[in-house]
């Protein structure tokens, strides 16, 4: 990662200061800057991404902030996209489904490679996948035959029973994650569709993807980009036309940018097999510099982007920031300016130190803003947004906790007429 100045890069902030507010001190708003901020939602207790502190009150969370142009991923669960989308005087949604087609699905060598085309759960899958789903039903399901939390799953006793973990194939394993894991399926309805007659792994969240794109002012020409992808990832796209007559072109984006699938669940797409999950992202972010290139070509773009990727940083040899896939930014890299002020001194936006969701984990940064047709003297100023216990539960044993497992990422850009 390219950050002006050459500074050294720091992880800011201790967790008692991150308590404080949902936000980093931000400088004094100046005329003719607008804030553009990326915010990746996930809270990893309930299947589906739904949020245990209730919609009402993550909408609610989300809503406080106050950025002219806000891109959400992570939203899957319908209910949470409309109150959120409600609190928006303008939005970008354009869901999908199981059925939306690849905008553009040819691959690296410009041919569209075969899709996965056998059941997911074959032969012994099938008996070790009943047993350990009648397991489920008595343990971690209530009367509607859906889970009751993730955690139950592996903390319950199912997993090591019936050895799941090392009896079941990796497709038999990602049809299960895919269906009553992240996509609300009852446990009934996950046998059915992970075994014979039916075909294939089906995508994540039933096909929807996460991202959505919201707007305090005027969004025209919305457009939609589906990636290619084993799950759900697009590009939403749309020009907004700020207070001051100025209009400039805004992407909201997630991609694929850890081996996740490939460690745990195996690689189900069609991009290539082993490091097939990497051919995916690689492919993705190239589709994405060419749909921003030829939609903006020179009108000013700001791209925000929940990318999975991120440098590795040092402070007086101590690793403070720790590098994730950071070879995916480069092609960001290559064809945009990062959206940093001078001077910016760098943070996680996942936080296993500050964040009570991530104790024991990892210090990235992988939330990005970048400029096209813009240079980077236009940014005025980067900070996080949504740090701290933000979210009230109205449990009294805890009554803050955090929104998500991740922070939020703010630019205030400078736009002209």
């Amino acid at each position: 990662m390219r950050i002006p100045g050459a500074i050294a890069v720091l992880v800011a902030a201790a967790a008692a200061a991150l308590a404080c507010g949902s936000s980093e001190d931000a400088p004094a708003v100046n005329a003719g800057t607008f804030a553009f901020e990326a915010f990746t939602f996930d809270h990893p207790t309930l299947p589906d991404n739904g949020a245990p502190f209730g919609n009402r009150r993550a909408a609610a969370a989300i809503g406080r902030s106050d950025a002219d142009v806000l891109c959400l991923n992570g939203v899957y669960d319908p209910q949470l996209r409309q109150a959120v989308a409600g609190r928006a005087p303008f939005n970008v949604d354009l869901q999908t489904d199981e059925a939306t087609e690849t905008t553009d699905p040819v691959d690296a060598t410009g041919s569209v490679p075969p899709v996965y085309d056998r059941p997911a759960c074959i032969a012994k899958d099938e008996a070790t996948m009943s047993q350990f789903v009648g397991c489920l039903k008595q343990k971690c399901s209530g009367p509607d035959d859906r889970l009751t939390s993730i955690g139950c799953i592996y903390y319950g006793g199912c997993v090591r029973d019936h050895n799941v973990a090392t009896q079941v194939s990796v497709e038999c394993h990602a049809c299960f994650h895919s269906t009553v894991e992240l996509g609300g399926y009852t446990l009934s309805e996950s046998l059915t569709r992970c075994r014979p007659p039916s075909i294939g792994v089906p995508r994540r969240h039933r096909g929807r993807h996460g991202t959505m794109l919201l707007s305090k002012h005027p969004l025209s020409n919305q457009q939609r980009f589906v990636l290619p992808s084993s799950d759900r990832y697009v590009v939403l796209a749309a020009t907004v036309t700020l207070p001051n007559a100025a209009t400039v072109d805004a992407y909201c984006l997630e991609t694929r940018g850890t081996e996740d699938g490939a460690t745990h669940y195996g690689y189900r797409g069609q991009y290539g097999g082993g490091p097939g999950e990497f051919r995916e992202r690689d492919l993705q972010l190239a589709k994405v510099v060419s749909f921003v290139r030829s939609r903006s070509q020179d009108r000013p773009a700001v791209i925000l982007a929940e990318l999975g990727s991120g440098p590795e940083a040092e402070e007086q040899g101590k690793v403070v920031l720790d590098g994730q896939n950071p070879t995916g930014l480069a092609p960001f890299e290559n064809a945009f300016v990062e959206a940093l002020p001078a001077g910016y001194r760098a943070a996680c936006t996942t936080c296993g130190r500050s964040n009570l969701l991530l104790v024991g984990f990892t210090q990235v940064w992988t939330t990005h803003i970048f400029l096209s047709g813009m240079p980077a003297t236009t940014v005025r100023s980067s900070h996080r947004t949504f740090i701290g216990d933000v979210v009230k539960t109205g449990d009294a044993r805890q009554p803050q906790v955090p929104l998500s497992v991740n922070y939020g990422f703010r630019s205030r850009i400078a736009v002209a007429p």
